[in-house]
């Protein structure tokens, strides 16, 4: 297991992102009209599946493996999550079409698309947690390597 002292918050952090994904994929099957579901809320359940495999994948990583091929397993997953969480899930036409079915439908619709607004904003929140967690891993196996350097003077 990885001796970095950040570890127990980038497990966590992953933990939230997967509670706020797991959420979306609520959110997004909670239609006013069941019988009238818009496709948009089939395919973001289907694409918060796969990244939340990706997240549980991410964290699994982080099981038996020295610090830093631990966390390089976890960061080349997670920057596969970002790349899905921004390409195929986050999308301003996403988001576009979520509101326009609210405009277009009205009434429980228009809560529905405020819903799935916020929970994609969460998710955005969650992200941006994972990564800051990654960074101060980073950081915390890099310091003991830095710091017989930073005494040091360069002459150029």
């Amino acid at each position: 297991m990885p001796t970095v002292t950040h570890l127990p918050r980038l497990q966590q952090s992953l933990a939230d992102l997967d509670e706020a994904l797991a959420e979306l994929a609520l959110l997004a099957g909670d239609v006013p009209e069941p019988d009238d579901e818009p496709a948009i809320a089939d395919a973001m359940r289907e694409r918060v599946a796969i990244i939340r495999g990706d997240v549980a994948e991410s964290t699994a990583t982080l099981r038996d493996r020295d610090a830093r091929a631990a966390l390089s397993a976890c960061h080349e997953r997670f920057n596969a999550i970002a790349r899905r969480m921004s390409g195929e899930l986050a999308t301003r036409a996403h988001v576009v079409e979520i509101v326009s079915i609210a405009s277009d439908r009205g009434g429980a619709w228009t809560k529905w698309s405020d819903a799935m607004q916020q929970g994609l904003d969460r998710c955005a929140v969650a992200h941006d947690a994972v990564a800051a967690s990654l960074l101060e891993c980073w950081r915390g196996l890099a310091a003991p390597q830095l710091r017989p350097r930073l005494g040091r003077r360069s002459h150029v």
